[in-house]
């Protein structure tokens, strides 16, 4: 496999990452230059870093952590969801918009460190078959690093432009496309 079945499997794995950027986009009330940055690093950086990850855990372990890893992610994912969800579904939107106030970010490092984590847990998968491509493994787990942070950054500002025209409805609209990606972890693998 060459360049291009690399460039579709980064497209690939950075699919779900761009919908949590995009969930994030939503229910942000501004995108400044440092928040675009740790949405690039973050996400990108981890699905690059995990290739390699689950490259040289199939060397040692096998396929030992495939079976459990995708479990973590699915969890982390829902319970981030349900916790949003919860916020916009119980609340008016005057107490969502006061949450807002008291300082909580969408696009805080504590929030989204472990959201790249869980969507990067399908790249440490991947890792796996990297042997496969006639690139070098580290070519490879960069182009999907550069990929990921590209679409993310563009799925956090189309994310936000949505968000500013739904309202309220964003915050539910966001926790249940978190909810979804966790529950396809758990359910798929």
């Amino acid at each position: 496999m060459g360049f291009f079945s690399a460039f579709l499997l980064a497209l690939g794995l950075a699919a779900d990452a761009a919908a949590v950027c995009a969930s994030r986009g939503l229910v942000a009330r501004t995108i400044d230059n440092d928040a675009r940055k740790r949405v690039a690093l973050y996400f990108g950086g981890l699905q690059a870093l995990m290739p390699l990850v689950g490259w040289a855990l199939a060397r040692g372990f096998g396929a030992f952590g495939a079976t459990w890893l995708p479990l973590v992610g699915g969890i982390l994912l829902v319970y981030v969801g349900i916790k949003m969800g919860r916020v916009s579904f119980f609340a008016s939107y005057e107490a969502v918009e006061g949450f807002a106030n008291r300082g909580v970010n969408p696009l805080e490092p504590s929030v989204l460190m472990p959201l790249a984590l869980a969507t990067s847990i399908d790249a440490l998968a991947a890792g796996v078959v990297l042997d496969r491509f006639t690139l070098p493994a580290i070519v490879v787990a960069s182009l999907i690093g550069l990929v990921t942070a590209v679409m993310c950054v563009g799925a956090l500002h189309f994310g936000k432009r949505v968000g500013e025209r739904m309202g309220p409805a964003a915050h539910l609209l966001g926790a249940t496309i978190l909810i979804g990606l966790g529950l396809k972890l758990l359910v798929v693998g």
